[in-house]
């Protein structure tokens, strides 16, 4: 017979649900790595109906590693205790994925102590929602959609009619968006992650070299486009591929 869990988990659970998040995703990050490998091989020459396939596919998976990232976040030992980890999980059932990330990171910059001055938090603050809502908040409707087997056309909450906006969404996305969605998320799990593991010594005194090593990644990955990528396979690619490509484009 099935048994309750209980309400808050104890230190020993919460490192039990970290070690198996940490081998989800792990194995995620590898289906990753072969499935862009396979859009890559795609692109150069084009084939237009794998890449579709192969590209949902990988959004599909980009879902599936988000949740399994953040839940992984979330349990990191020494971290978050029990009490605060069922909050968490509680704000993502009633307010949705970007404002239990908003919650981790309110929840975790409480523990710090002081940085420079008020101020200064504030921005570090404010820096950090604004990757969430860019990159957590807006795509996650997108996901959700996917999620649910919407992946070509949306429809709206009700189900009873489609969703144009999101609709093209779908249809625009490609590798690269979703390359940057996946690269963004990591800057921002691994500042979360070092607010919760050391929010009185590492954080404060690393947290600004963090920032401005992530804004120069971002302004990097903001200015990546899919033709830019195909044209970087297309140089290292044999000669024999770059032929056919040529072919394909004419």
């Amino acid at each position: 017979m099935a048994t309750n869990s209980p309400l808050y988990l104890s230190d020993a659970e919460i490192q039990v649900v970290f070690s198996a998040q940490t081998i989800n995703v792990r194995s995620l990050n590898a289906a990753w790595i072969h499935l862009r490998r396979t859009i890559n091989r795609d692109l150069v020459p084009i084939n237009e109906t794998s890449i579709k396939t192969h590209t949902q596919l990988l959004g599909l998976l980009y879902c599936s590693w988000a949740e399994s990232v953040f839940l992984k976040l979330i349990h990191t030992p020494r971290g978050f205790s029990g009490g605060l980890i069922f909050q968490i999980q509680q704000y993502k059932k009633e307010k949705g994925v970007s404002a239990a990330w908003q919650k981790c990171l309110e929840l975790g910059l409480r523990e710090v102590t002081t940085v420079r001055d008020a101020g200064d938090l504030a921005n570090i603050k404010q820096k950090l929602i604004r990757l969430i809502e860019r990159y957590i908040e807006e795509p996650a409707l997108l996901r959700n959609k996917m999620a649910h087997g919407q992946w070509i056309i949306a429809l709206n909450r009700e189900n009873t009619a489609v969703n144009q906006v999101i609709s093209e969404k779908i249809e625009k996305l490609d590798v690269v968006q979703l390359m940057i969605l996946k690269e963004v998320t990591e800057i921002l799990v691994s500042c979360i992650e070092l607010l919760i593991q050391s929010p009185h010594k590492h954080f404060r005194s690393t947290i600004w070299e963090h920032i401005s090593t992530h804004d120069e990644q971002l302004a990097k990955l903001s200015k990546r486009t899919l033709s830019e990528h195909v044209a970087r396979l297309t140089a290292r690619a044999p000669r024999s591929a770059k032929l056919v490509a040529s072919a394909c484009v004419v």
